[in-house]
């Protein structure tokens, strides 16, 4: 493959937000929605640019429906054919770029997929022969049938060869699934106590 960018910023937003009851990436805190918060992110770690996977959010839509994140990043690594890709969830709103450009540097240096602790997303993610081979065996062929379950990022990153890095701030990586996780992320950030349960 012909490589036309080094290193793209992709804002997964394709879901459709079912624990949230509504469109989580319109959600806003501090009064900026979720989605305008990760691609402000994004921009500020030295990418070529920066795509939003997801079509009802205005981005990009999936060549493949149903087939979750690694669906969206196969359509993006389809159509824009980018060397690597720098991976940030919409509703991981505390995440900065300082981190994320961490994620970058360190795959970058290794050639393998990049993430923190056990979370496989955020991510850093070469567009390596092996990774592209086990996208496309499972995509890029019309196997795929809508109502099947995909393979998993693991699965994919497995392939590429990856690598884990510590992050001791775990409030980096809080994710605003629900409503109850939105309200405590609004209290995070006025530094309030939360009194509720997390699901």
């Amino acid at each position: 493959m012909e490589f036309k960018y080094e290193c793209l910023g992709v804002v997964l937003a394709g879901g459709q937000s079912q624990r949230m009851g509504q469109n989580k990436a319109m959600l806003t805190l501090s009064g900026e929605t979720l989605i305008q918060r990760s691609i402000n992110t994004l921009q500020q770690c030295s990418v070529d640019k920066v795509i939003v996977s997801g079509a009802n959010n205005g981005g990009d839509a999936d060549l493949v429906i149903n087939a979750g994140p690694l669906g969206g990043i196969y359509s993006i690594i389809t159509k824009y054919r980018p060397q690597s890709l720098l991976v940030l969830p919409v509703d991981v709103p505390f995440m900065d770029a300082k981190h994320l450009q961490q994620l970058r540097i360190k795959g970058a240096l290794r050639q393998k997929v990049t993430y923190f602790n056990d979370s496989t997303l955020p991510a850093f993610i070469p567009v390596n022969a092996p990774f592209l081979q086990f996208i496309n065996d499972h995509f890029g062929h019309g196997q795929f049938q809508a109502n099947s379950k995909g393979p998993s990022l693991r699965q994919a990153f497995s392939r590429a060869g990856q690598q884990s890095i510590a992050l001791t701030n775990s409030r980096l990586l809080f994710n605003t699934n629900t409503p109850q996780q939105f309200e405590q992320a609004k209290l995070m950030l006025s530094d309030k106590p939360w009194r509720g349960s997390i699901e």
